[in-house]
Parts: C-alpha cells; sequence; structure tokens
C-alpha cells in the first residue's frame, strides 16, 4: 500500500479515538452555522459547509445521551442522528443542560413567525356567574332594610317586653331542640311589629342570617316563587366560602328555581352551610325571620313552603333557627301537624310545645 494511503487511513483511525496527529489537515474545515428558516415554516436549517474527496477523515464532536459510555464518542457528519430535525439532542446542550432544564411552555422563547385567523376564548369559570342568576332571583323589598320597607312597625318602648324576651331567650338558646317557632294572632294584633323588632335586636347581637316580610300588596313577595332565593342570598353575603358554595349550587343547576321549594332549601341553604367548616358555623348568624305567611297567594303555597321548612330544619341539619308570624290559619297547622317546633300566640302569649 502507498505511505500516503497508509497516513490517510492512520489519520482516520486516530480521530474516532479521539487522538490527535501533529500533521495540519490540507483544507480547513469551515465552521457549521445554524440558520433560520423563512417564517412560513418555523424550523431551523442547519447549513453544512462543503468538504472536498481530501476531507473524508474529518468529524463532528455531538452531545450524547446519558446512556453513552464515553463523552468522547464522535459522530460523523453523514451518520442519521446528525439529521436535523429527528430526535439526535440539538447542538449546543449538553446533556446536564438537558437535565436541568425546567419543561417549557408552548412557544417558549419563540420568534419569526406570525398566526394567523388566530382565536383566543377564555373560558375560565366565575362563581359571579352563579351569584348574579340567584340575585336575578330575589325579591329586594322583602328585605329587612327594604327601601320599600320605610318606616316600618315596631313595639313601642317598653311594650310587648315579656313576648320579646321569651322569643329572644329561645333564639339564644342553642341547646334549644326546636328549630321552629311559630307565632300567630289576628290581623292588627302586632306580629309585624315583633318580627321587626326582634330581627333589630339579633342585628345588634349579630345573630340576625336573613328574612323575607310577604306583602299581598307587593307582586314581588305576594308569593313564594322568590323566598328561598332571597333568604339564600342574606346567608351568602355573610361569609364568601358560603357565598362560593351557593354560586356553585347555581351553575350546576341554572334552572334550581324552577325546582320545588324543598329541592331550593337543600340545594341553596341546607347543603352549603353543611359545607362549612366547623370554625366558620360556631360563629355564623343563625336567626331567620318569615312575616307575614298569611299573605302569601296561595295556600298550596303556604302548605308547601311549611312542610320545606320542617323536612329541612327541624331535623337539626343546620344550625339556623326559623322564627314565623302568620295569622291562624289552618294551613299552618296542617303543615306542621305532628310537631316539633314552638307557637306562641299573641292573643293570650302562651308558649306551648306541639
Amino acid at each position: 500500500m502507498p505511505p500516503r494511503r497508509k497516513r490517510s487511513i492512520l489519520k482516520s483511525l486516530f480521530c474516532l479515538g479521539g487522538g490527535t496527529l501533529n500533521e495540519e489537515p490540507k483544507t480547513p474545515t469551515a465552521p457549521l452555522r445554524l440558520t433560520p428558516s423563512p417564517p412560513s415554516d418555523g424550523r431551523l436549517n442547519a447549513e453544512i459547509p462543503h468538504l472536498s474527496e481530501n476531507n473524508t477523515g474529518t468529524y463532528l464532536t455531538m452531545p450524547h445521551s446519558r446512556s453513552t459510555p464515553s463523552s468522547h464518542s464522535q459522530t460523523p457528519l453523514d451518520s442519521p442522528s446528525n439529521k436535523i430535525g429527528q430526535s439526535a439532542p440539538m447542538l449546543g446542550t449538553s446533556p446536564q443542560d438537558s437535565a436541568t432544564q425546567s419543561p417549557q411552555t408552548f412557544f417558549h422563547q419563540a420568534h419569526g413567525f406570525n398566526f394567523e385567523h388566530f382565536e383566543y376564548n377564555n373560558t375560565v369559570k366565575s362563581d359571579n356567574d352563579g351569584w348574579k342568576q340567584l340575585i336575578e332571583n330575589t325579591a329586594p323589598n322583602a328585605l329587612l332594610t327594604s327601601d320599600a320597607r320605610h318606616d316600618p312597625p315596631r313595639c313601642d318602648e317598653d311594650t310587648r317586653v315579656e313576648v320579646t324576651n321569651e322569643i329572644m331567650g329561645w333564639i339564644q338558646d342553642r341547646a334549644a331542640p326546636q328549630s321552629l317557632l311559630c307565632m300567630t294572632g289576628a290581623a292588627g294584633a302586632g306580629k309585624s311589629a315583633l318580627q321587626q323588632t326582634v330581627a333589630e335586636l339579633c342585628t345588634n347581637l349579630g345573630i340576625f342570617a336573613s328574612c323575607f316580610f310577604f306583602s299581598s300588596s307587593d307582586g314581588t313577595r305576594s308569593n313564594v316563587s322568590r323566598i328561598v332565593p332571597t333568604l339564600a342570598y342574606q346567608l351568602g353575603v355573610k361569609n364568601p366560602a358560603l357565598r362560593r358554595s351557593i354560586a356553585t349550587a347555581v351553575e350546576d343547576d341554572p334552572l334550581v328555581f324552577k325546582q320545588t321549594l324543598k329541592i331550593q332549601m337543600e340545594r341553596l341553604i341546607v347543603w352549603p352551610i353543611s359545607r362549612l367548616p366547623p370554625q366558620d358555623l360556631a360563629r355564623f348568624p343563625y336567626a331567620v325571620f318569615i312575616d307575614g305567611l298569611d299573605e302569601c297567594a296561595e295556600e298550596d303555597r303556604q302548605r308547601e313552603l311549611l312542610a320545606a321548612l320542617k323536612a329541612c330544619f327541624l331535623n337539626g341539619r343546620t344550625p339556623l333557627r326559623i322564627f314565623l308570624a302568620s295569622r291562624p290559619e289552618l294551613p299552618i297547622f296542617e303543615a306542621l301537624r305532628p310537631g316539633g317546633y314552638l307557637r306562641v300566640s299573641l292573643a293570650g302569649t302562651a308558649r306551648s310545645k306541639f
């Protein structure tokens, strides 16, 4: 074999082993350059320098994966693993860098390309939507401080002291087994005045939770269609976590306001309250007032409301105390029978357990 051919083969073998030769190559190796492709494809093209036939022994050092035992291994330029766009490691990246890099997001440090007909839809769910729907189904005129009830009737000072103390004693006695107090009396007996007075006392004590004042002359509060959302709204504004639970219940079932009163109470009041942490329940307001049930337009709906109150609140599932006032109508006694509640009659201010 000619000596020159032997030197060429030996030179190639030494380069493969990581060694060096003192003999300088006849043709200098041009540097490898990376240039961005036009914006239309967004990929990376490698500009490989032209190599003459005398450079057949030239090799390009590439980074290797962790499974390669030697860090000095070299890959020929024409090796399949060196083709751009395949799974070979990126140029200029060491295995250590690959191990420490954090996962990249979409379009990380991207540039040189355009989006056409791009549309972004924000689908983040907000509990404000459910809360707004709840407000739309409330009766603001039925609230304790509503402008529609400006200058409401109240008990005069030093009047109804005994019955007021009796009612307040029951409300504040958290150990009392009964959760519903029904006060009856004829028209003009002072039921609404007592409701207003006791509700304001509870407000001053920080235990007023919610209320609903019926009125046959006001279409927004002459029926039971808005009573549960109105009560739930007042409860929700007193506790952020409860508000979120109520709003979520509306989001899950936007037609909940068309369900029966019992289902509405379960989903908008009982279930959200039952999810409150014990520390929140311990200091949550619990006095609920419903006045003038007899002014509700339909007796069947009166019975339905009383049956729902009995099913949801007479079994101790919530800490709420319901103080209800009405004329002594037959539907009240029929719906609340066989018992489990307290009754106060303004005729003789007598208290009895049914």
